[in-house]
């Protein structure tokens, strides 16, 4: 009896508890189902679309995902993207292509709805790859002269960013390896690279890399030195070192290896050697543009160049006047009568 009137109590209690807070438990539970559902739906990156609204078109590895309206602009894009991505894979050595997504907007609004839960990424972004997700996401509206006439640059500049993540198994990499890579296998070299370089190589204010493993600066003059720094000393390590031990250092990362003692065991030399090796060489790359453009040099030249056009008017001239002269003796020849002409008024039989 003791037992039933105590059970009885507790659910007089349960009722009353829930008379009164009812709205605040069923608020908690849809307050918790959705957090669930937004969580999984931001780990699976699904934050797509209506379909009726977006196309998907796979292309060997690569699923493109777009706006009808934007079919006939990616054409190229489609020819050229899977042929882009093998080449990037071949370069980093990943035998095996992962299946990646590359959705394409075509203004800001767009970008950054397409992108996935949670993602931070910059207004002013051409591009943005989501490695551990296999997935990029391209701006339409940023790309020059507002059409995708630098796409394929942009592609495989954001394919490298995915395949790399790929390439060295997840391991963490210092920003600098990362950017630059992908800036090679883009091809992003510029004028204002090498004149952001140039200053600092000769004036000795290049940015030491390991201050460039986190992040790069806020500055943007800096920040231009840190990008023009990280795609020259990954384009001379492959150029130098050679492509394979460029392998083996990926390789190395792949196997679990912290990303300097994989660079001794590829490379044979630590970072701080390496960089004092790519130092040297862009000092004799750079040095002898100070003198071409020192005032001895530039009136040597001016003088060279002013004895050249003198010699050439010169010759032009005798030549004129050989010709004239040629030209008068012809006519003092022309007044005598030919020996094998008749005379006038004489008829040969």
């Amino acid at each position: 009896m003791k037992r039933t009137g105590f059970a009885m109590f507790r659910r007089r209690a349960n009722r009353r508890f829930f008379q009164s807070h009812g709205y605040v438990v069923a608020f908690l539970a849809q307050s918790m189902l959705l957090y669930a559902l937004l969580c999984l739906f931001a780990h699976a990156g699904l934050a797509m679309p209506k379909n009726n609204v977006y196309k998907r078109k796979v292309i060997g590895s690569l699923t493109f995902v777009y706006k009808s309206s934007l079919e006939s602009a990616l054409s190229d894009l489609f020819d050229h993207g899977m042929s882009e991505c093998s080449r990037v894979a071949k370069d980093l050595g990943v035998t095996r292509l992962p299946g990646i997504e590359v959705r394409v907007a075509k203004g800001l609004a767009e970008f950054m709805y397409l992108q996935p839960k949670g993602a931070d990424v910059p207004s002013w972004a051409v591009g943005v790859a989501h490695p551990g997700l296999d997935m990029i996401v391209i701006n339409f509206g940023r790309t020059k002269s507002g059409d995708l006439a630098n796409a394929d640059s942009v592609l495989a500049h954001e394919l490298s960013h995915v395949l790399l993540h790929h390439a060295v198994g997840g391991q963490r990499i210092p920003r600098w390896f990362d950017e630059g890579m992908a800036m090679r296998e883009a091809g992003e070299w510029s004028f204002w690279r090498a004149r952001a370089l140039m200053g600092p190589t000769l004036t000795g204010g290049l940015i030491p890399l390991k201050n460039l493993d986190l992040g790069f600066p806020l500055d943007e003059e800096k920040a231009r030195l840190a990008y023009a720094e990280s795609v020259e000393f990954v384009a001379w390590l492959f150029e130098d070192q050679g492509i394979d031990k460029v392998h083996a250092l990926l390789a190395g990362l792949r196997d679990g290896k912290p990303f300097l003692k994989a660079l001794v065991s590829a490379l044979g030399m630590p970072l701080r050697k390496l960089e004092a090796e790519w130092r040297s060489y862009l000092k004799m790359r750079f040095s002898w543009i100070p003198l071409l453009t020192s005032s001895a040099v530039m009136w040597f030249l001016i003088s060279i160049v002013f004895l050249l056009v003198y010699f050439t008017r010169r010759t032009k001239s005798r030549r004129r006047l050989e010709a004239m002269e040629l030209e008068d003796t012809m006519e003092v020849f022309s007044g005598f009568p030919d020996d094998d002409e008749p005379p006038p008024g004489r008829v040969l039989h």
